[in-house]
């Protein structure tokens, strides 16, 4: 069968500080979760950034029907103030429309992806290591063993505390 796995939790700003690229950089798509409005408070923002994300989140919903997730993308009609640029607040910023709140997120946030290549023996260390401890498959065990169709990050607590190498860097 075909491992097809969707992705949750990727960070907006990794271990390191590294955060995603603004939101304004011109041809960027950034990804926005809709929540209500009571889960979020509105991130503080330059005026100019704040109405042009605003009215690309508006203007994005007359055509798109997802209710959970809004892409925009920066054009070169719209302006931002310059002073968010280096904000971090920007990686994970909340606006609030209406009843509605859109969070920033990681781009990759509910993508699917089907995984079925990384779970062929040589194409993944992690097999081998993992059959050679009598362990279960680390690509295959979240839908065979936990009937899990979406890939959370971190996995687990430990790791939020003590990232690996691997994932710390992720965004």
């Amino acid at each position: 069968g075909q491992y097809v796995y969707g992705i949750m939790g990727l960070p907006t700003i990794d271990s390191t500080g590294s955060a995603l690229p603004w939101p304004c950089e011109l041809g960027m798509r950034s990804r926005w979760e809709i929540k209500t409005a009571q889960e979020c408070a509105d991130t503080s923002m330059g005026s100019s950034t704040m109405s042009t994300l605003v009215e690309l989140l508006e203007e994005k919903a007359l055509s798109d029907t997802n209710q959970l997730l809004r892409d925009i993308q920066m054009t070169s009609h719209q302006t931002c103030d310059l002073s968010d640029e280096f904000s971090l607040a920007m990686a994970d910023a909340e606006i609030i429309i209406g009843h509605e709140c859109f969070k920033r997120v990681h781009p990759d946030h509910l993508s699917v992806y089907d995984f079925t290549y990384w779970t062929l023996e040589m194409t993944h260390p992690g097999n081998m290591i993992a059959a050679m401890a009598g362990n279960d498959h680390p690509i295959e065990k979240w839908m065979d063993i936990d009937g899990i169709s979406f890939l959370h990050y971190p996995a687990d607590k430990d790791e939020i505390e003590n990232p690996s190498p691997q994932l710390a860097s992720h965004p």
